[in-house]
């Protein structure tokens, strides 16, 4: 509502009043009123980067899908700092929106081309090599993008881990993914405690009774191995007695060994 009033008693004088006024209409959802006023602005500035990617999101509002590509195609071309993101914009543009596999191929592949700046250009070449399913290359990517995006990006780190255990598990990776599930879900990610309940859960409940079997197992072994260890008489003598032979006397030991009875003078 204080949109709409501002609009309604507000009249721009310079560039700047402008693009407060299409910023308004942007936000009111008249994506259309928006998109005029980012044309008039684009054709003063041609390279303005910014108000181009604002009319990306004009025109996406309104359904002009072939004109938000052209937009992100020309930020590209005007070297935006980020590069393999609106390429990615683009694929998905094109693969949701147009249908286009071919199209979103090219686009996956001029992502691989781009050289990367910093995680976020990482994620999005990782998500380029998942689409042409070279998932291990795809979880190399978003291990530097880990390393490299700064430590207080918790969100993006931590959707860059749940992205990795879900390649993980596409790679039939038990274990692993889970380590990457766990570590979203302490960082705050809900979709990665949902899927580290699904797929992980049981898992290592599992792992954890077959670790206490083997430890079970493990110490019966070696409680009978010491048992069999232990040393033993060769000789238990049972009882003996004497006996008279003529004039001599001898005494006769009744012995057991190997549970063979034996007569020993």
């Amino acid at each position: 509502e204080a949109y709409k009033k501002g609009l309604e008693l507000f009249i721009p004088k310079d560039g700047e009043d402008s693009i407060l006024i299409a910023d308004a209409k942007l936000e009111l959802e008249d994506y259309k009123g928006a998109n005029n006023d980012y044309t008039i602005l684009i054709n003063k500035n041609p390279k303005d980067t910014i108000t181009i990617l604002k009319r990306v999101m004009a025109r996406n509002g309104f359904g002009d899908y072939k004109g938000c590509i052209d937009d992100l195609e020309k930020a590209i071309q005007l070297n935006f700092s980020h590069p393999a993101q609106l390429y990615g914009e683009i694929a998905v543009l094109k693969i949701t929106k147009l249908n286009d596999k071919k199209g979103t191929d090219e686009a996956f592949k001029k992502i691989i081309e781009v050289i990367p700046r910093d995680g976020m250009d990482y994620f999005f070449r990782a998500k380029a090599k998942e689409n042409f399913n070279d998932y291990k290359g795809a979880i190399e990517e978003i291990s530097i993008a880990i390393k490299t995006y700064p430590e207080n990006a918790n969100s993006f780190i931590a959707s860059a881990y749940k992205e990795r255990g879900k390649l993980k598990y596409a790679l039939k990776d038990k274990q692993e993914p889970c380590e990457d599930f766990r570590m979203a879900q302490n960082m705050g990610d809900a979709e990665a405690t949902n899927l580290y309940n699904q797929y992980c859960k049981k898992y290592e409940e599992n792992i954890n009774r077959k670790h206490e079997l083997e430890i079970k197992i493990q110490e019966e072994k070696d409680k009978k191995l010491r048992e069999e260890m232990a040393p033993k008489p060769d000789l238990q003598i049972l009882k003996h007695s004497q006996v008279i032979d003529g004039y001599n006397t001898r005494t006769i030991y009744v012995t057991v060994k190997n549970n063979t009875d034996h007569l020993y003078d």
